[in-house]
Parts: structure tokens; sequence; C-alpha cells
């Protein structure tokens, strides 16, 4: 058994608990990059979200056996659609107008009602979408500091699709961007397509949805765009796309977080 492997049960004995779990990866070290969540079969799976880590595998009791996704199912855990949720709450004004004050209202309304759906206690429900704009899953985020689990992923189907969200706006070009989270997605895609990865890291099925899009759309440039604490990673993960990424990096705020006199700047340097 691999020092990782090891590590994985460890933790695992240490914090059993349902829903998804997060610790650094004990092969490339990145802090709270090892994502863990039960497995249909019994025992858990785990996968490192930092580009360029492999790390993968999943657990059957106190042992760990490498595995890869088979194309039948990955093992992963599905869920209901967060409409019935016996607590959910579609949205009303006064939930987008806490939403917006998270952001310090550098979303307009229109950006948090594409973002958010409702609530469910302690929590705001952002759909994952696909990029015919149906919903492959969600994300329950929650609301305040003291809420375990800053973010959950509920996927609904158990099948190689990846757990990454599309915002679309109705003008485009021949540019497209990737970035890490949603909030940041919604707000640029006002002026291109725009993907929110999820984290830093990008699946080959993730890729090939991507690649897919810029063929059928004329797009020639994805740009590749991670928060400042992924800046090492921005140009790895811009070589996947096959000569449309073009990494940016960023070393001031994220995109969710800039002012509006930053955002017109880099509205300004990408289009």
């Amino acid at each position: 058994m691999s020092k990782h492997q090891q590590e994985v049960r460890l933790f695992l004995e240490e914090r059993e608990r349902d829903g998804l779990q997060y610790m650094d990866c004990p092969e490339c070290g990145k802090a709270g990059k090892l994502m863990i969540g039960p497995a249909d079969e019994g025992g858990h799976w785990y996968k490192c979200l930092s580009a360029g880590c492999a790390t993968f595998g999943t657990t059957e009791g106190t042992s760990v056996r490498p595995s890869s996704p088979s194309p039948a199912g990955t093992g992963r855990r599905t869920y209901k659609p967060y409409q019935e949720e016996p607590m959910f709450r579609a949205n009303d004004v006064d939930t987008l107008h806490k939403l917006r004050q998270k952001y310090g209202s550098r979303l307009s309304i229109a950006h948090a009602q594409k973002l958010c759906a409702g609530t469910t206690p302690g929590r705001w429900i952002f759909p994952v979408v696909r990029p015919t704009g149906t919903n492959r899953g969600y994300v329950a985020r929650a609301m305040g500091p003291d809420t375990p689990h800053k973010t959950l992923l509920r996927p609904y189907v158990d099948a190689d699709e990846p757990m990454q969200s599309w915002y679309i706006p109705e003008k485009r070009g021949t540019v497209m961007a990737v970035v890490e989270d949603q909030p940041s997605a919604v707000r640029l895609a006002s002026y291109m397509p725009t993907v929110a990865l999820l984290g830093t890291s990008v699946s080959q099925s993730g890729v090939d949805e991507i690649q897919d899009y810029c063929t059928r759309n004329g797009i020639d440039t994805v740009y590749v765009i991670l928060d400042n604490d992924a800046a090492d990673q921005v140009i790895p993960l811009a070589r996947k796309f096959n000569g449309r990424g073009t990494p940016v990096p960023m070393f001031g705020p994220d995109i969710k977080d800039m002012s509006e006199y930053q955002f017109e700047e880099l509205i300004g340097v990408l289009t």
C-alpha cells in the first residue's frame, strides 16, 4: 500500500461521514485538493483536483486499490434534483440581495439569478449546467464560515460526464474562457461563453466537451483563468486545449472579487 493510499484510509477512518470531503493531497502536497466521496458499491473514491496530479483511487473497507472510471459508470454517487429537497426554497428578492452582498454587490441581480436557483438551510444552490442548458447536478454553497464543507457537489448522473458548468451569452464571438468557480464564470459570461471547472483541473471528458463546443461554434481561443493561488497551474491547463488554450495569469483579485475598474481592464485585455 502506497503512502497516499495509507493517508486516505486513515483520513476516512477518523472522519467518516456522508458527503464530499477534502484533504491535503499526500502525492502532490496541494492543500485541500484531494476530493473524497462515497462510492455506490461501498467504500469511497478519491481524486486530486490539482492540475498535473494523477492521484485517483477507490477504497474498499480498510484497503485501497487504484482504479479508473469505467465507460459504464464511474462509481459516482448521484443525488436527486435540488427541487426535490424537502427544505428547498426558490429564489426571492431577499435571497438574491443576500447573495449580492456576499460578493460586495459586484454581481448584478441578473448575475445572481443565473448563478443561484434558491436555498436549502444554510446553503445557496448553484446549478451545474451543460452546454445545452440542462442541469447535470448542483453545488450547495455554504452561506457562512461556520457551515461545515464550503461546497458540496451533487451530480445527477453516474456517467463519464464532466462536472463543469457552462454560462453562454446570446452574443458570442471567437473566444471563450474557463475559470475556477461559478460566481467568476457568471460575471465573465456577460462577454463570452465561460465554463466553471469547479476546481483547478479538468478531466479528459471535460476537455473533449470544451473542444467540441469550440469546433461547433468557431471558437479559436480558450482563455484559461485561475485564481492567483493557482498561478503555477495555468500554463499546464492551457496546454490541454490543443493550441486554443491561452493562459491568463492572475496576480490580483479573483474575477468575482474584482472592482468594476479592474474587471473592465481585464475585459479590455480579453476582447
